[in-house]
C-alpha cells in the first residue's frame, strides 16, 4: 500500500493521464510504468555500484523472459507483481519495445561516469526510450499503433534530453556526443539539420489533425507542441505560437485561428 502511493505522488501527472484511459486498461499501463520507474531508479542511484547494478539489470531481463515462458518465481516483489500483471504475453511487438528499453538502461549503466558516446549510438538510445514509451501509452489506450507519433515520441525524448542536459551531467550522464565541441552546437544541429522546425511544426500539427476521434492523443501532441516552440524561441528568432489558434487545433476547429502570430 505504501508504495502504490509513494509511486502515485512522485509520478502524479503520470497517474493522472491514466484516469482518462478506457476501463481497465489505465490500471494496466500504471503497472508498466510502476515497474520501469524502480528499473529506472535503480539505475540512477549513485549510491549503488556499477556491478551491482549490471547484476539487477541481468536478474530483471530474465525474470521478463521467464514471464514471456510461463515460468515466474513465486517471490515477486511489488513492482515485477506489477509487470507481471499487466503485460500482454501473446504480443511480439510489446515484448521487442519492452527489451529495447531495458538495452537502455544497460547502456546508461555502461556510460555513467561522464563516458561520452557517438551521435549515432545516442541516437539509437533516444529512439528506444521515446518509441517505446509513445508505443506502450498507445497500446494500452486501444488505438492503433501510429508510426508518426512513434516519431514524435523520439522527438519528445531528445527535447527532454536537452531540457535537463545541466542536470543529467551532474548526475553523472553526458548527452553530448564526441562529434561535438559543446551542447549549444548539437541542439542547433539536431533541430535545424535533423528535425527543421518548420516541418516538425507542420508534422506535429497533422498528428493533432489525425486523432480527432482520440481526444486524449490530441491534448498530448497539444502540450508536445507548446514545449517544442519554447525550446525553438530559445534557439532561434521566428514567429511565435498562437496558443488560441492551437486550442482550436486541439479541441477540433482546425479551420478557425491563425497558429501562427
Amino acid at each position: 500500500m505504501l508504495k502504490q502511493l509513494k509511486y502515485k505522488f512522485q509520478n502524479f501527472s503520470t497517474y493522472f493521464i491514466t484516469w482518462f484511459f478506457p476501463k481497465g486498461k489505465g490500471k494496466l499501463f500504471w503497472k508498466v510504468y510502476v515497474y520501469f520507474r524502480w528499473v529506472d531508479d535503480v539505475v540512477d542511484d549513485p549510491k549503488i555500484k556499477k556491478s551491482v547494478k549490471k547484476k539487477f539489470l541481468k536478474e530483471q531481463n530474465e525474470f521478463l523472459k521467464s514471464v514471456y515462458a510461463g515460468k515466474v518465481k513465486n517471490n515477486l516483489c511489488y513492482e515485477e507483481k506489477c509487470m507481471f500483471e499487466a503485460i500482454p504475453k501473446e504480443n511480439k511487438e510489446f515484448k521487442k519495445r519492452i527489451f529495447d528499453l531495458m538495452w537502455t538502461f544497460d547502456f546508461d549503466v555502461d556510460r555513467f561516469g561522464g563516458k561520452r558516446v557517438k551521435y549515432k549510438e545516442l541516437m539509437k538510445y533516444s529512439r528506444k526510450i521515446g518509441e517505446t514509451y509513445v508505443y506502450v501509452f498507445q497500446f494500452f489506450l486501444g488505438k492503433n499503433i501510429h508510426t508518426s507519433l512513434l516519431k514524435m515520441g523520439h522527438v519528445a525524448h531528445l527535447i527532454h534530453m536537452f531540457r535537463d542536459y545541466s542536470q543529467d551531467q551532474s548526475n553523472g550522464y553526458n548527452n553530448l556526443p564526441t562529434e561535438f565541441k559543446d551542447e549549444s552546437s548539437f541542439i542547433k544541429y539536431q533541430f535545424k539539420k535533423k528535425y527543421k522546425f518548420s516541418k516538425t511544426r507542420e508534422f506535429t500539427l497533422n498528428v493533432i489533425n489525425r486523432h480527432d476521434n482520440n481526444f486524449l492523443i490530441r491534448i498530448a501532441c497539444g502540450f508536445f507542441f507548446l514545449k517544442f516552440e519554447y525550446y525553438l524561441t530559445r534557439l532561434y528568432q521566428h514567429k511565435k505560437i498562437n496558443k488560441v489558434g492551437l486550442f482550436l487545433h486541439i479541441v477540433g476547429y482546425r479551420d478557425k485561428g491563425d497558429l501562427f502570430s
